[in-house]
């Protein structure tokens, strides 16, 4: 209960730091849509940042709309009103929404359609973190009272970014009676896909672009630490690397994976023992790109092949992949085919949308014309 009264001191004290960003376009889609897909944005969200937060909200907006159904963007604080306000509502939220979320709201709830996206159990994190001696206080989990609320909200299903084998980390919601399922992030190739005839970033040998801090540092200097002076880095937050560029234009993320030879598609370090697979991997492919993924192959596996993504066994097998993706035009080339094929056929948010509206029986939404 305390950590509760603080958020919320902390949202009223400073409004302007908490709460989301929202932008000029805050609703999309067919206006006259049987259906409204309400997606909540967490404090801190930007729409002027695109950092995960935000493509991954806007790509679940975007593929609703291109199945005919409108979507509405708000905040926790704000979900009541608009649920008295648009027609058959079902909404996206977060455990961590229920951080912030009113108890009347927390109620209202039970009686509309929503899934709710959780994550590995408390300890589980600790103990990935605990190996590269991070102390629980440098750890963001979600709070318990956060938690039960969401519980208690009866959603139709929670889900994990991880595969179907990583849900064993999700203890907090096992034995619930609320289905559990897995749900990897994919790519809005309404904003991801190839702009052939582009030269820009021609000549460009391995590329990132994402936010440096201490828990994905780990990973960085594992992987790209390495390969320094071969990156091209471009990022919100300052990088103690030499490629380091600044800012990148949003239109410009996808053309720097289709030109450049290789993309890491680094996790953060609990990838290994969860699955919980990035954005990037499917942004990088589905933009024409050619991407490699951290160390944790059984986890990938589960949703690409080894002659679609370059997936390492080893560190040492990473390496190896990198210098060949680096040197062999052919194999460059056979991975950014088999890539943007496997994202188009399976890993866009269109799939992720048609699942979650038949895990919530609302099937009947979609349009005709689609």
């Amino acid at each position: 209960m305390l950590d509760y009264v603080v958020h919320h001191a902390k949202i009223l004290l400073r409004p302007d730091k908490y709460l989301p960003e929202l932008g000029s376009v805050t609703e999309g889609g067919p206006a006259q849509s049987p259906a409204t897909f309400v997606m909540i944005c967490p404090p801190g969200y930007r729409s002027s940042k695109p950092n995960a937060s935000s493509t991954i909200r806007l790509g679940y907006c975007h593929a609703f709309a291109r199945l005919g159904i409108r979507y509405k963007l708000t905040t926790a604080l704000e979900l009541a009103s608009v649920l008295e306000s648009v027609p058959n509502p079902f909404v996206f939220l977060s455990v961590y929404d229920y951080e912030i979320m009113d108890r009347q709201t927390c109620k209202n709830l039970r009686n509309v359609p929503h899934f709710v996206w959780a994550e590995a159990s408390r300890k589980s994190l600790l103990s990935v973190y605990a190996g590269y001696g991070r102390k629980p206080r440098q750890v963001r989990t979600v709070s318990e009272y956060a938690n039960r609320r969401a519980k208690e909200s009866g959603p139709g299903f929670v889900w994990g970014t991880c595969t179907q084998r990583g849900l064993e980390h999700f203890s907090d919601w096992h034995d619930t009676g609320i289905p559990l399922i897995s749900l990897p992030l994919a790519c809005d190739d309404e904003r991801y896909y190839p702009e052939f005839g582009s030269e820009k970033f021609k000549g460009c040998e391995m590329a990132f672009v994402g936010g440096y801090w201490a828990n994905k540092a780990i990973q960085f200097d594992k992987y790209l630490r390495p390969y320094e002076k071969k990156l091209t880095i471009f990022g919100h937050s300052p990088w103690p690397y030499s490629g380091y560029k600044g800012l990148l234009n949003e239109a410009d993320e996808r053309v720097l994976y289709m030109n450049a030879r290789l993309s890491p598609a680094i996790s953060e370090p609990h990838v290994g023992l969860t699955g919980d697979i990035v954005e990037r991997v499917f942004k990088v492919a589905g933009s024409g790109g050619v991407a490699i993924t951290d160390v944790a192959p059984k986890y990938y596996y589960d949703i690409f092949s080894p002659d679609e993504i370059l997936i390492p066994e080893t560190l040492e097998h990473y390496h190896e992949l990198v210098e060949r993706a680096l040197t062999d035009d052919a194999f460059n080339a056979k991975y950014r085919a088999a890539g943007i094929k496997a994202v188009l056929e399976r890993h866009t948010y269109v799939h992720r949308a048609r699942t979650v509206l038949e895990k919530l029986g609302l099937t009947r939404f979609v349009s005709a014309a689609v």
